[in-house]
């Protein structure tokens, strides 16, 4: 049966109707029991609980609080130590209960949190019985992409972030059918893929800001041929299981022939864009130290039409703070973002049009090992897209050097 706070002792005094309660009644006191559940399947032999897709919990491990509303007493305990029944002066009490906060506040794996909370009158020689059921007091988060998205792309990332976390969905986790967990916060989605048939990627962020605890954001993934370089989304919050549509354009369902073998592919078409960084050719992970070479070259014949950098989210809230939205630069067309950004990149006509541009990252990059957390790394991926619909996608990496012991 479920672990309930009283024994024999409550027991005798709820049908024997005497010497406790007359105790109670000589002490101007009353008596609490109480049981705990989460909503679910309740294994009650082993004192767990689990619902099919979640991680067990433990119950004997929640955290029990009881305050009195007059801030006369307080207690916590674990439910494996409950006492067998308390006896409680008359007044009003608020009693919490709350499962391990194995997250740290932060988004973790199979780290779901329960707890509840319930208000309760303590009347003279009375023993109030009160049930607790403790539902998620975090939110879920889970990742569908269609068969079209899986067998079409290469490679691809699906990075859910709040301002000091996140997680990442790439083919393993989204196999695996993974569920990640998170503080009751607004939710930034940003999704990466690129196309096996011809290597062209597409981007997208989204901000997910209704929620709630018990919120379950399922985000469905597709590829779509739309002729345009946009996502499509759609979020549904009449529940707690919200669905969230993303569709990803510029994929193709069926497959490009190949080019006759005798005639050029797109003959007379300009080379798509590409970006040489000379110093550091395979984009490898640099340390972020004092003088460093980040000097790109972007090649693009067919001019640029479009270019954004976007960063990771743990140096967002600084390119933000300068015009950036949620830590994506479009260096073309974002006019307070081109000037608050000065020397620092080039930007508006500096980018729009050129067939071949100097990129330098050799003055921002080094901010970062002034406000950065050490020992992160930090990742800028730069999306080009020329005139005629040619894009290209980089990511540079860079790591910032744990303090010396």
């Amino acid at each position: 049966m479920k672990k309930i706070f009283y024994t024999i002792l409550a027991c005798t005094a709820i049908y024997t109707g005497c010497s406790k309660v007359s105790l109670m009644k000589d002490n101007g006191t009353g008596g609490l029991s109480l049981s705990l559940a989460c909503t679910g399947n309740d294994y009650s032999d082993k004192n767990i609980y689990v619902k099919s897709e979640d991680p067990i919990v433990d119950i004997n491990e929640f955290e029990i609080t009881i305050n009195s509303a007059s801030g006369s007493y307080t207690k916590t305990f674990l439910y494996k130590d409950a006492p067998s029944m308390l006896e409680l002066a008359a007044d009003s009490y608020t009693i919490t209960a709350a499962s391990p906060a194995i997250s740290g506040g932060k988004a973790a794996w199979d780290a779901p949190e329960y707890a509840c909370s319930k208000e309760v009158e303590i009347a003279v020689g009375k023993i109030s019985n009160i049930d607790l059921n403790c539902t998620l007091s975090n939110m879920k988060v889970s990742i569908n992409c269609s068969d079209k998205f899986m067998n079409e792309l290469s490679d691809f990332v699906i990075t859910v972030s709040q301002d000091n976390s996140s997680l990442t969905w790439e083919r393993q986790e989204v196999i695996a059918a993974r569920s990640g967990y998170f503080p009751v916060a607004p939710l930034r989605v940003f999704v990466r893929g690129t196309r096996a048939i011809d290597n062209s990627t597409a981007t997208v962020t989204f901000n997910i800001n209704d929620v709630a605890p018990k919120d379950h954001h399922v985000i469905n993934i597709d590829a779509t041929t739309t002729g345009d370089a946009q996502f499509s989304l759609s979020i549904d919050t009449s529940t707690n299981d919200k669905d969230v549509e993303i569709t990803v354009p510029g994929f193709d369902e069926t497959p490009v022939p190949d080019p006759d073998p005798e005639q050029p592919e797109n003959p007379g078409q300009a080379e798509a864009p590409s970006i040489v960084w000379e110093t550091n050719p395979d984009f490898s992970t640099m340390d972020i130290v004092d003088g460093m070479d980040v000097n790109l070259v972007v090649k693009a014949p067919g001019k640029i039409k479009s270019f954004i950098v976007t960063v990771s989210d743990n140096f967002a809230s600084l390119v933000d703070d300068m015009g950036a939205e949620n830590g994506v630069m479009d260096l073309i067309n974002n006019s307070e973002l081109i000037g608050n950004l000065g020397e620092l990149l080039p930007t508006g006509d500096a980018l729009r049009g050129k067939t071949e541009v100097p990129f330098s990252l050799s003055s921002l990059v080094p901010m970062i090992a002034l406000v950065g957390n050490k020992g992160e790394d930090y990742t800028f991926t730069l999306d080009v897209e020329d005139e005629l619909g040619q894009t290209l996608s980089k990511v540079c990496t860079f790591h910032n050097p744990a303090a010396a012991e």
